[in-house]
């Protein structure tokens, strides 16, 4: 009777260790579409920037494709509904999504560092050049969207 007691406890003992450790980030990255919603510059907050409303689909397989939402005329020739596909992959240490368009290597403003990641909200930190406007340090503010 005792040994019939402790294999359910065993196992819930298992079972909840097991959902301590959570979902991966690349689980939780791939299985959400991510919609910009705020920007930092430099300590400033942004109202408008080329990729306010845009959407981010991280596959499993590297792929990461992108559709520009309306940012509210931020950005001169950015047409709303367009689909740009990018590689991804996240660092060995799961702390920064690297992407890389076409065949150019990857600069420090295609790599996010991650700065928190949950079921609704991803963001993330990225050192831009300094000669890009509008700043050296950008601060992005991701939601989760059905």
């Amino acid at each position: 009777m005792k040994k019939l007691i402790l294999i359910p406890i065993v196992m819930l003992a298992f079972s909840c260790k097991k959902g301590e450790e959570g979902t991966s980030v690349k689980q939780t990255l791939t299985s959400h579409t991510w919609k910009s919603t705020a920007l930092t510059t430099d300590g400033t907050i942004r109202d408008k920037w080329c990729w306010l409303n845009s959407l981010y689909n991280y596959t499993e397989d590297g792929k990461l494709f992108y559709t520009q939402g309306d940012n509210h005329g931020a950005c001169s020739g950015s047409t709303i509904g367009a689909i740009s596909t990018y590689k991804w992959k996240l660092s060995s240490d799961n702390k920064w999504i690297i992407t890389q368009k076409g065949l150019a290597p990857p600069s420090e403003s295609d790599s996010f560092q991650i700065v928190s990641i949950d079921e609704t909200t991803l963001k993330t930190k990225r050192v831009v050049n300094k000669d890009t406007p509008p700043g050296n340090t950008w601060e992005d503010t991701f939601t989760a969207v059905p």
